[in-house]
């Protein structure tokens, strides 16, 4: 099964095309959901803690993916990161886009 990223988002790493795993409702309360500025589809944020559970990594992966720019975050008042749901699922970055 091949998928066209045609409308993917650079900025949301969405695509209409492409469906991400769907969240149960028991990984929603403590989710932020804004829109892209750029396409204006949902953005779900969530806590480094669900991040790590849905990608089976530890914490601390996620914390040096948000350092890295490997994934999308926000850095709350308190300290604590909220991950952009979809950009755990975005094409793999290239070194040269790591660089930059």
């Amino acid at each position: 099964m091949s998928t066209s990223l045609e409308n993917y988002c650079l900025s949301c790493h969405q695509a209409d095309d492409f469906r991400y795993p769907p969240l149960a409702d028991s990984q929603l309360p403590n989710a932020l959901v804004m829109l892209c500025e750029k396409c204006r589809r949902p953005i779900m944020f969530i806590d480094v803690e669900k991040a790590a559970a849905i990608t089976q990594k530890h914490p601390k992966t996620i914390r040096e993916w948000i350092r890295q720019g490997r994934v999308k975050s926000l850095r709350l008042a308190d300290g604590r990161y909220l991950i952009c749901y979809s950009s755990l699922f975005r094409p793999p970055l290239q070194e040269d886009e790591l660089a930059a």
